[in-house]
């Protein structure tokens, strides 16, 4: 009180009022630069990682690779239909693929409006959000500095095929990257202590990933594997996690019990053996690891076909014996035992050269990656380092993304990389006037782009009910056919030829438009169709 004493009798009331304000701002700036002194390195390094990664992003999507594909438009028509009110269990006519993505794009499409870009912003923020995860797993492992910002850098800026992947509105992949690097830290934080919450959350995860896609099980099992393994007598306490399992899978649970359960359903194995198929992911592991384009075997840094392989294989022994003392062993067990149960997977063997099944082991490849980096005492050495690495990394994608906006300009590139022309084409037949469309793979981007102006159905991989009817009840057809897939095109203009049937023919991209001045059916031609997924009992809308 003796000081306060004397303070007042030198400063009025306004002076002291004047001085406790200084005395404030002193405090904020010292509060300030005691933050900035801790947190500015990781502030620093997190922004100039998050711009590069949009950067990134930006490339591809104003190159070919930025057309919405046939998956990414069924979304984005779903998610239009979501936001009317007609919701969905599963990706339409198929009895998998959960709609918590789709729900997401539906309230992105209500407020930025259906285009393009707002389609693809939810795979890409799912993607960000995973290297977030990610990089919180690296600080649980106890690595250093470079490590904790590296493993985030490598999920949200490479590889190639992932960051062009994160770019594609696929229904429910996004969310599944998410739930997969939850696991991962979930997994780390219940062996290091044992947590109701942590526990909730982890059954949630698993229910969430059971209704959304069986690929996350390709992560989790051998995560809660690993964490079962290491403490036995969690499963005591695991009841509170088998609720909340149930409770996130109700949708799927629901679903199923009113139709036969036929979720459980396997898919076609083309003739492969489980062993065939582990080979095929061991051969995929070269786009994993950045050395080969995806889509693309012939355009690669190194020769070898396993490669991937080896260099995976060192980097993760690395690991191990990196992470020996917080969590002995589990980097490789998640990405051997993700091998293990992709061969499972009888559709697997269908999908050719594209790395779609591989892209949810980005996070454990990310985290084994980050455990090589040294832990240096210095921030300004640890900073140095995480650039070094970044420049390897964000060069390597650059690489990679190159060679995937080359392959998508060839005529006859997989149709899920190129759409080449696809909008033209919808501006076409808009121009046109055109009724009901009939189409072998593009009826869901036509629709689409068109806003429903043009409706089209896809004979060979059917969607939606209404479009299917539709395409099919005009009383003069309107084809458009992918030039190069399964020669439809070539059958259909033979067909109209020998029968003497009037229309004109256009070329537009990679498409041939049919303008018929009758109908003509895809099953009097007859036209090829495929179709690998399981079917709904209740339809395409189901």
């Amino acid at each position: 009180m003796g000081a306060v004493g004397r303070a007042d009798r030198w400063l009025g009331p306004t002076d002291w009022g004047e001085a406790r304000v200084v005395t404030g701002e002193r405090t904020g700036r010292t509060r300030l630069a005691a933050w900035s002194a801790e947190h500015g390195m990781d502030a620093a390094i997190g922004i100039l990682v998050l711009v590069t990664g949009v950067l990134l992003r930006r490339w591809v999507l104003r190159g070919p690779l930025g057309a919405p594909d046939l998956d990414e438009s069924t979304v984005g028509l779903q998610a239009l239909r979501f936001g009317r009110g007609h919701l969905a269990t599963f990706f339409p006519h198929q009895a998998y693929g959960g709609t918590v993505e789709t729900f997401l794009v539906s309230i992105v499409q209500r407020v930025a409006g259906a285009d393009v870009i707002a389609l693809k912003i939810v795979p890409m923020v799912c993607s960000l959000v995973a290297a977030l995860l990610t990089w919180r797993a690296a600080v649980h492992l106890g690595l250093g500095r470079a490590g904790q910002w590296c493993a985030g850098l490598v999920v949200w800026c490479g590889p190639a095929y992932a960051v062009a992947f994160s770019t594609k509105e696929r229904g429910f992949y996004g969310v599944a990257l998410v739930l997969s690097a939850a696991y991962v830290l979930l997994v780390i934080r219940l062996d290091q202590r044992v947590g109701s919450a942590d526990l909730v959350l982890l059954g949630a995860c698993l229910g969430l990933g059971w209704w959304q896609t069986p690929l996350t099980m390709l992560v989790a099992v051998p995560a809660v594997g690993w964490l079962v393994a290491r403490r036995p007598w969690i499963v005591r306490r695991s009841s509170v996690a088998a609720v909340a399992a149930v409770v996130c899978s109700l949708p799927w649970l629901v679903w199923n019990a009113r139709n036969r359960w036929v979720s459980m359903n396997g898919g076609y194995a083309f003739g492969t053996t489980w062993w065939q198929r582990v080979e095929e992911w061991v051969v995929k592991l070269r786009v994993v690891t950045g050395i080969e384009t995806a889509f693309e075997p012939s355009r690669d840094l190194v020769g070898g076909r396993w490669t991937g392989a080896v260099i995976l294989g060192i980097v993760l022994a690395g690991a191990t014996v990196r992470t020996r003392k917080q969590a002995p062993g589990l980097l490789a067990v998640l990405v051997v035992g993700y091998g293990a149960l992709y061969a499972l997977n009888g559709l697997a063997a269908g999908v050719g050269n594209d790395p779609r099944y591989t892209y949810l082991m980005v996070p454990a490849v990310a985290l084994a990656l980050a455990s090589l980096l040294p832990d240096l005492a210095s921030d300004a050495w640890s900073a140095a380092v995480t650039v070094a690495a970044a420049v390897l990394v964000v060069s390597l994608t650059a690489w990679g993304l190159a060679g995937l906006g080359e392959a998508a300009r060839l005529p006859e590139a997989d149709k899920f990389l190129s759409s080449r022309g696809i909008e033209e084409v919808a501006a076409f037949l808009e121009s046109r006037h055109s009724g009901p469309v009939l189409t072998d793979i593009a009826g869901t981007q036509i629709t689409y782009l068109t806003h429903e102006r043009v409706r089209a159905g896809s004979f060979s991989v059917p969607r939606f009910r209404d479009l299917e009817l539709a395409a099919r009840s005009a009383p003069r057809s309107t084809y458009v056919l992918d030039t190069h897939l399964l020669g439809n095109a070539g059958r259909l203009n033979l067909y109209l030829t020998l029968h003497h049937l009037p229309y004109e023919r256009r070329y537009i991209g990679r498409w041939s438009v049919f303008l018929i001045g009758s109908r003509v059916l895809p099953e009097q031609v007859p036209l090829l169709v495929f179709d690998f997924a399981p079917r709904a009992s209740r339809g395409p809308d189901a």
